[in-house]
């Protein structure tokens, strides 16, 4: 199997099957496409996170984590890919890169607009680190900080995960996260579980050696796997994140 034949299995374009609410907000992100945010805005004085959630997720399965984060004294945006949740279209490599801009350009204009002017930082879990690397690299004197959870370097794990040869594979032609990282001085925090069985720890590790910050840290969940760091941390995941963007010790 092509390298480009993998990133097609990567994206699992869930629709929604409910109704849009009041929280929900769309971006145009390319003539009749858009993109859907749920938004859990609570206090103009909290600080606020645009994440990008991972690829067999939706946003509306977010409803419980944005109303912890809010407990936690953060507002928290959460976006959907092309083709997932209530958004139209269909994902791949080079649109969840365009995208996240646009969408990042649209929440920054409206939180300005509406009066919350306190700075926002970004959050990318699993697939959604490459949107997260993304605004990293192009965005950086506009975000405050970073934190990746269960984030890739680069697409080697891919092959591994689906059983199949790298062919014709660079490393240039993936989402680079490794390399926009490598240009980012701002906090950087990594969460990645040591039992990870789809992003090996290894991926979270490269990223937190490559990144030039002076100040970044990183979590090592024990006994965690991909999908199960809240259930395992609990209310200290929401402590941590928000200790880390408001620079508590």
């Amino acid at each position: 199997m092509n390298f480009k034949d993998i990133y097609s299995l990567v994206f699992l374009h869930r629709q929604s099957t409910g109704e849009p609410k009041e929280n929900d907000f769309f971006v145009e992100v390319e003539g009749n496409i858009k993109v859907a945010l749920r938004v859990y805005l609570r206090d103009k004085s909290f600080d606020n996170i645009l994440f990008f959630h991972g690829n067999g997720e939706i946003c509306e399965e977010y409803d419980f984590i944005g109303e912890m984060f809010n407990k936690f004294d953060l507002n928290f945006i959460v976006s959907d890919f092309r083709g997932y949740g209530f958004s139209n279209g269909v994902s791949n490599r080079e649109n969840l890169h365009s995208d996240s801009l646009k969408i990042f350009d649209y929440l920054s204009n409206y939180l300005l607009t509406n009066g919350y002017s306190r700075p926002i930082s970004v959050m990318g879990r699993s697939l959604g680190s490459a949107s997260a690397c993304h605004i990293i690299a192009n965005r950086i004197d506009e975000i405050k900080c970073c934190v990746i959870e269960s984030g890739f370097s680069t697409e080697e794990f891919f092959f591994d995960l689906f059983n199949v040869a790298a062919n014709n594979y660079e490393v240039k032609n993936g989402f680079e996260n490794l390399r926009k990282i490598s240009n980012f001085n701002k906090p950087l925090y990594i969460i990645h579980a040591d039992n990870d069985h789809i992003v090996p720890l290894s991926n979270g590790n490269n990223l937190y050696d490559m990144c030039p910050s002076p100040d970044k840290k990183r979590l090592i969940v024990k006994n965690a796997n991909h999908n199960n760091i809240i259930m395992i941390l609990k209310d200290k995941y929401f402590m941590n994140i928000k200790n880390f963007i408001y620079g508590i010790n």
